[in-house]
This record gives C-alpha cells, sequence and structure tokens, in this order.
C-alpha cells in the first residue's frame, strides 16, 4: 500500500512538470523563432515482489511492483516554424538550418528570432537591444533603405563623388550576416527570448547557398496552441487521477492502522 500511495505521488509530480513545460509553450507561441520544450519520462524499474503469507511460510510471489515515474529529460524541438510574410525590412527568417549571431552583454549567442529594429545610429538590434552580427561585426545600415539576398549580403544604394561635379549612385555591399550551424543542436541551452548558448563554441559557419534567408519574413514559433491546449487538459485529468488515488491510498492507511489495528 505504501509503495502504491509513492507510485501515484510520482504520478503527481511529472504532471506537474508536464504542465509547467506546457505553459511555457502556450506563453511563448506568439514568440518569433521560438523552439517548443518536449517532455521525456521514465519509469522506475519495475521490482518482482514475492512475500511469504505468514512468518515460516515460503514467500509466493505476488507480480510486479511498479516504482512510478519520473522525469528524464526535457528537449527542445528545433523543427522549423511557419513562415509568414511582414514586408518590413528588418523581418529576416532563415530558410533551412542554422541560427543568426546575437552580441550580448555576457557574450555571442545564437538565435532563429529574426525580429530586428535599426537604432538611431543604423544598428539591426533584437527586442533586448542585441545586436546582429555580420562577418565584419554588428551590421550598421545608416540609409534608409536596404536589401539582404538569399546569402545574407547586405546591399546599400549610395550616392559616389566623380570627378567633374557628378554624382553616381552604386550598390555597395556592407556586409554578410553570420550564420551558423550546430552539428548537435541538443547541446544548445535555452537563455531566454529564443537565444541559445552553445558551452562547447564549436559552432560551424555556413556557406553561402546552405541556407537561405528571406528578408521581409519571420519565422514564428513551432507551437500548436490549441494543440497545446488539448494537452494541458489532459494533464490536469491526469493529475487529478493521480490525486484522486493518493487520497485513496490515505484512507486506506487510516483504516488499516485505525480501525483493522486494532482487532
Amino acid at each position: 500500500m505504501i509503495n502504491g500511495l509513492y507510485s501515484a505521488t510520482t504520478g503527481m509530480y511529472v504532471q506537474q512538470i508536464r504542465l509547467d513545460v506546457i505553459s511555457s509553450n502556450i506563453a511563448n507561441a506568439s514568440v518569433p523563432g521560438f523552439k517548443g520544450e518536449r517532455i521525456v519520462f521514465r519509469s522506475f524499474p519495475t521490482l518482482d515482489r514475492n512475500e511469504a503469507p505468514q512468518p515460516g511460510a515460503r514467500p509466493e510471489e505476488l507480480g510486479p511492483l511498479g516504482g512510478g515515474a519520473t522525469l528524464d529529460e526535457i528537449t527542445t524541438d528545433f523543427s522549423p516554424g511557419p513562415m509568414i510574410h511582414t514586408n518590413q525590412d528588418e523581418d529576416l527568417a532563415i530558410f533551412g538550418e542554422g541560427f543568426f549571431h546575437m552580441e550580448t552583454p555576457t557574450g555571442e549567442r545564437l538565435t532563429r528570432n529574426g525580429s530586428f529594429a535599426r537604432d538611431s545610429e543604423g544598428f539591426l538590434r533584437n527586442s533586448d537591444g542585441n545586436l546582429l552580427l555580420g562577418q565584419q561585426g554588428p551590421i550598421q545600415v545608416p540609409e534608409s533603405r536596404f536589401h539582404i539576398n538569399e546569402d545574407g549580403e547586405v546591399f546599400v544604394e549610395r550616392q559616389t563623388s566623380l570627378p567633374g561635379g557628378r554624382v553616381e549612385t552604386r550598390t555597395v555591399t556592407i556586409d554578410r550576416i553570420r550564420l551558423s550551424r550546430v552539428e548537435d543542436p541538443t547541446q544548445l541551452e535555452r537563455q531566454g527570448n529564443s537565444m541559445y548558448f552553445l558551452p562547447t563554441g564549436n559552432e560551424q559557419a555556413m556557406e553561402p547557398g546552405t541556407s537561405r534567408i528571406g528578408q521581409g519574413y519571420l519565422e514564428m514559433a513551432n507551437i500548436q496552441a490549441i494543440q497545446e491546449s488539448v494537452q494541458m487538459v489532459d494533464t490536469f485529468r491526469n493529475y487529478e487521477a493521480s490525486q484522486r488515488l493518493v487520497l485513496a491510498m490515505d484512507e486506506l492507511l487510516d483504516q488499516a492502522i485505525n480501525e483493522v489495528g486494532r482487532v
């Protein structure tokens, strides 16, 4: 009976963790580039229970005894999210694998969140003020209009003075956006705002043509809010079932101690 109480309690424990993860997924369902989390549970080893019907008697096999469940790991689903067309020059999306590089106060971080804005000096920043990095450092675009091709090259139209007082408008390449791929995404540590840190620091630079960048597009979260809501309801029901089992076990223990024990 005590073992049954422990098993039911672990059921409440794992459902509470599952509820926390689902709540986080739903809360970030509208964050560009967000990658949902998934939970993997494992059961404790099942034991073969043998018990003697009375003292001195030969033990009899009662059958397997489960030990309940516990958390194995929380994984991140790095599958791509849906792409939407925003028609905003500062919005960028990666079609294919790879991550943007961001300069933060704590070092470089990786992200799939391509929602950027230009500050007063023309630097491209995310909502936290972190800088988007190119091959030559933070990308700065002072001009009001700019173009980014599929290889991540940033172009602007600039006027150049020529002899004789003539002025010519030329297309100038400012920089190329840095993209990197991670061989084993499970090594990435979640940092918030759809950013990740790779402790090993062995991300691989991507050559042009491997993936393409879409200007005026955003990759949205790979979360289906309706599906997550359904899982939340299922989690609530599982939690309540485990809770009722704990209460039933508690009542049985109370009867065993206060009533059967008196006989």
